[in-house]
Parts: structure tokens; sequence; C-alpha cells
């Protein structure tokens, strides 16, 4: 998603370094947003 970075522990798409969680796509993926 939009803002993020793929973490290769979880295998997930995780927010980037000064980025926060602000929501999901129509995909259920994350939406991140700096401050």
């Amino acid at each position: 998603g939009e803002g993020t970075e793929p973490d290769n522990t979880t295998n997930e798409c995780v927010c980037q370094k000064g980025y926060y969680e602000t929501g999901t796509d129509g995909f259920g993926r994350r939406i991140c947003s700096p401050l």
C-alpha cells in the first residue's frame, strides 16, 4: 500500500519510517501517511 515497505520477517507491508497507519485501502492493505 501507499507509504509502506515490505517486512521480510512477517512477509507483510509495514509503514515506512516516519509514516503512520491511517487506514486501509479497498484491498485491505495498510495506507500510511507522514505526520
